[in-house]
């Protein structure tokens, strides 16, 4: 699950939970000043929007190489 906004902690605490369960999840955090709150949630945390782009570009050339 990808989030940038406090809007996004109820989805990922359902996602903690989820992981509790035995489930495997990850919750990325498009970091910025105005929500650091969110860094504590986070497992994988971009640079903002762009870093966010650069990242799902990455894990999808990973699964199934690069375009």
């Amino acid at each position: 699950m990808c989030g940038d906004d406090l809007g996004d902690l109820p989805a990922f605490a359902e996602l903690t939970a989820l992981r509790e369960d035995g489930s495997v999840t990850c919750r990325v955090v498009s970091g910025s000043d105005e929500q650091d709150v969110l860094v504590a949630h986070a497992d994988v945390l971009t640079d903002g929007p762009d870093g966010m782009a650069d990242w799902l570009t990455a894990l999808a050339d990973r699964v199934v190489g690069p375009r």
